[in-house]
């Protein structure tokens, strides 16, 4: 998983120090440690996407299709602290349970962007972002083969969680253009409250999960095609 800790060499530091700069476009740039990512993107200060990097100076016009690549996936390794708060009993994600996965987040994505103004691309070109998702320290609560033990209480209020992040680039050459990362919960619908553990459950909830980024990213996408180029990065401190 060396290209995916790669990708979170610049968003280690979250913290968004103790500024922020305006900007026009509506973009409000965060300054400070933790606001700048080892290729060039820039924290913005508010985002529903979590933790929001955006090339400055870039532009989002003239994209009419999105690349899809497959999500990657790395499970939490045995003995690291959960990200977090979470039962200490947890189940390590079956080969399948990956698999489905990562067929949820791509048919989350493609019905999103495919429905509401982007085509589906099969390789890069010009006109083309490419879309790569990392769920990283996946953890799982909940167990996997609720059908295989009856006996026990099978109420839950999560089936566990994952950082997704989001890699936004030009697909024509490779630019980075928007990332963001954000702890997400893969749980029933909170007005539920608790719900019956079942493989159907579960993978409801990660196709709610997916739902809501992709509607996010893709919302976020077009708000900045109305913007004819990013401002530049804040001065830095002095």
């Amino acid at each position: 998983m060396k290209a995916i800790r790669c990708i979170l060499a610049g968003l280690a530091a979250l913290g968004l120090g103790a500024g922020c700069a305006s900007a026009p476009g509506g973009v409000v740039w965060a300054t400070g440690s933790g606001s700048t990512t080892h290729d060039g993107l820039q924290r913005v200060r508010w985002s529903d996407l979590g933790a929001l990097f955006l090339k400055p100076g870039a532009g989002f016009q003239g994209f009419h299709a999105i690349l899809l690549e497959p999500l990657q996936i790395s499970p939490e390794q045995p003995g690291e602290p959960h990200a977090g708060f979470l039962p200490d009993k947890t189940f390590p994600p079956t080969p399948d349970y990956l698999e489905k996965m990562q067929a949820i987040y791509r048919d989350s994505f493609a019905r999103e962007f495919q429905g509401n103004g982007f085509a589906l691309a099969s390789q890069p070109g010009p006109g083309v972002l490419r879309l790569s998702g990392y769920a990283l320290d996946l953890v799982l609560t909940a167990r996997l083969d609720p059908q295989n033990a009856i006996l026990e209480n099978q109420a839950v209020q999560s089936f566990g969680e994952l950082t997704l992040v989001l890699d936004v680039r030009d697909a024509a050459n490779g630019t980075p253009l928007l990332r963001a990362m954000g702890r997400q919960p893969i749980a029933p619908d909170p007005v539920r409250g608790f719900s019956v553990n079942s493989i159907a459950a579960n993978q409801q909830a990660q196709r709610d999960l997916f739902d809501h980024q992709a509607l996010l990213l893709r919302t976020q996408i077009q708000e900045l095609e109305q913007t004819p180029a990013l401002p530049p990065a804040p001065a830095p401190a002095r």
